[in-house]
């Protein structure tokens, strides 16, 4: 409750109310029942909350310290007194001071249910620890307490060569998300002498990268052409998936469309193979009937206002899904090869996702996700916030219910009516009918376009560090590992 009147439903700390808690437009309404009960009621069915509350909510949302978190609320300390300690502490505001006391990730001080606790804020620091949380609220079937691990070292490294090096040198016990599949064979090789193990996890991405042309451009000639989906579909036919998946995926990964997997209850037959066939002279002729017939001096296209037909794609240096500025440097020379002239450039993360949320960029990517579960938070079907998506000023209207951004039309505005009707639906045929529908509707646009998916990821484990899975998956609606138990996970001596 505390998190509902006051958290919530305060607008400086909750200025927009989020949508997966809205049904029709209208907020949820939580009541107390009892001392270990609350009511949620919404105006209309809302047959996707408790999926939405297991991934979504819990304890990274909805369970909050009150009798920790009040010290800091001005319905329980005056306005006065909080800014002043705000002011001390080095905020401008109350509330920001309130949003850093309630980051369990980097405030020690703040209780949480979560497994392991932080020792202190992560800035500036190259090693963030973690240590075990003795009111932990789950014991094993002999009745220990959990977690088993005491205490958590995470390393803060600059780049992906310097965790290769940890883990040769026998310096890590576990990594599973940052290491990239080219190294796969090299670290393999060297298990023996680091005293570690290799396991190779399914993920579940319809696509390692998928490049999503800016719909939100500023540029009227670019904004024309990336809205003109016979674009987006010369763009996909020009890319040679097999050879990226050869060369930067070890032949492990799948050449696919940006879309769901096939054991996903939304799929439809085909869909992953939608214009992702490699046929550059399909792409040239498409070109060359929006007028983009004309070449400069040296090859490349020009646009109908006569300047040189070129586009930035901007990247953050991650591996988390793969050898990303392998796969980019594939993906210039093919676009290079049919007129469009293509620079690539490593960004900082944090400026990466400033740059894509404003919509400043030409090109907006990252790895197509959720590939079992796309309609939990849909940010890669349709443009549902900010974040992720190739329409921000449209996902930005969305997520505000029309208050900012820009509103959609066509197929884009078709999409979002569709889930509002989804998100409704009770009767379980209907529901995944319309599901079907919205997913096949967003594939065929390619609003997102794919190039390898479904390549499986190294984890690497120290040999005594036991009860992790030999078999298993990686999957962000899952928090990534949170489905194998790590706090069951112990060294045996």
């Amino acid at each position: 409750m505390f998190w509902y009147e006051d958290i919530l439903l305060n607008k400086d700390l909750t200025p927009t109310f989020p949508m997966w808690l809205k049904t029709a437009g209208e907020p949820v309404k939580i009541s107390k029942v009892n001392d270990y009960a609350v009511r949620f009621e919404f105006s209309r069915p809302n047959p996707g909350f408790p999926e939405m509350m297991a991934f979504n909510g819990c304890t990274s949302l909805i369970i909050n310290p009150k009798y920790y978190l009040k010290q800091f609320h001005p319905r329980y300390v005056s306005l006065d007194k909080l800014n002043e300690m705000a002011k001390k502490e080095g905020f401008d505001a109350w509330y920001k001071l309130f949003a850093n006391r309630n980051d369990y990730f980097q405030n020690p001080e703040r209780p949480t249910v979560n497994a392991w606790i932080t020792t202190g804020p992560l800035a500036g620091k190259t090693t963030h620890i973690l240590v075990r949380n003795p009111y932990y609220w789950k014991v094993d079937t002999a009745g220990n307490q959990l977690p088993y691990i005491d205490r958590i070292v995470a390393s803060i490294v600059e780049n992906i060569e310097v965790i290769n090096m940890k883990v040769l040198n026998g310096e890590i016990d576990y990594d599973s998300g940052h290491l990239t599949l080219p190294n796969y064979p090299l670290l393999k090789a060297n298990e023996s002498k680091g005293g570690y193990r290799v396991l190779l996890y399914e993920t579940k991405l319809g696509s390692q990268l998928a490049f999503m042309p800016n719909l939100n451009h500023k540029d009227p000639v670019l904004n024309k052409l990336f809205n003109n989906k016979n674009f987006r579909i010369a763009l996909s036919l020009a890319i040679n998936r097999d050879e990226i998946n050869q060369l930067c995926y070890l032949g492990l990964a799948e050449p696919r469309q940006a879309t769901v997997d096939r054991n996903c209850p939304y799929y439809t037959e085909g869909l992953e193979r939608l214009y992702a066939e490699y046929d550059p002279q399909k792409a040239n002729e498409i070109l060359d009937s929006l007028g983009l017939s004309k070449r400069d001096k040296d090859g490349f296209r020009l646009r109908p206002d006569g300047k040189t037909l070129s586009i930035t794609i901007e990247y953050p240096p991650i591996g988390e899904f793969g050898p990303w500025s392998d796969v980019i440097e594939l993906v210039k020379k093919y676009w290079e090869a049919i007129g469009i002239k293509t620079a690539s450039k490593s960004i900082d993360r944090s400026l990466f996702e400033v740059r894509a949320q404003s919509g400043e960029m030409d090109i907006i990517l990252w790895a197509w996700g959720r590939g079992l579960h796309p309609l939990i938070e849909p940010m890669f079907v349709f443009p549902y916030s900010q974040v992720r998506t190739g329409a921000p000023l449209y996902g930005l209207w969305y997520s505000t219910g029309g208050k900012s951004g820009k509103k959609p039309t066509g197929d884009v505005l078709k999409a979002i009516q569709l889930w509002e009707t989804f998100k409704i639906t009770v009767e379980p045929e209907k529901r995944l009918s319309l599901g079907r529908e919205l997913i096949k509707l967003s594939t065929e646009n390619l609003w997102s376009i794919g190039t390898v998916g479904l390549a499986p990821v190294p984890v690497v484990v120290k040999s005594n560090l036991r009860n992790v899975p030999e078999k298993s998956f990686r999957e962000w609606v899952c928090i990534q590992i949170n489905h194998t138990n790590p706090e069951q996970y112990f060294f045996k001596k």
